[in-house]
């Protein structure tokens, strides 16, 4: 399963140019160098999931820790009125 994905393009261009040289009009353009770059990068997190079953003892203790976590978490961000 795929949980998401973001995608990232960046496109840059750079010119470099001989000093005084590269100012010239027309002339210039003998002195001067342009790269043109574009970059695209993608990132996918794929999750296998897996059932286990609660009677086995280590899932037992995972699934306990796991449910302790979560109401510690929760009590954390509950909203009060008086915050």
């Amino acid at each position: 399963i795929a949980l998401s994905g973001l995608v990232s393009n960046t496109h840059s261009k750079s010119v470099d140019k001989v000093p005084g040289l590269g100012s010239i009009p027309i002339l210039g353009e003998l002195f001067k160098s342009r790269s043109f770059r574009r970059d695209e990068s993608e990132l996918v997190i794929f999750v296998t999931p897996q059932v286990i079953t609660p009677e086995d003892s280590s899932n037992k203790k995972l699934i306990d820790n796991m449910q302790e976590r979560y109401k510690e978490e929760d009590k954390e961000l509950r909203f009060r009125i008086l915050d």
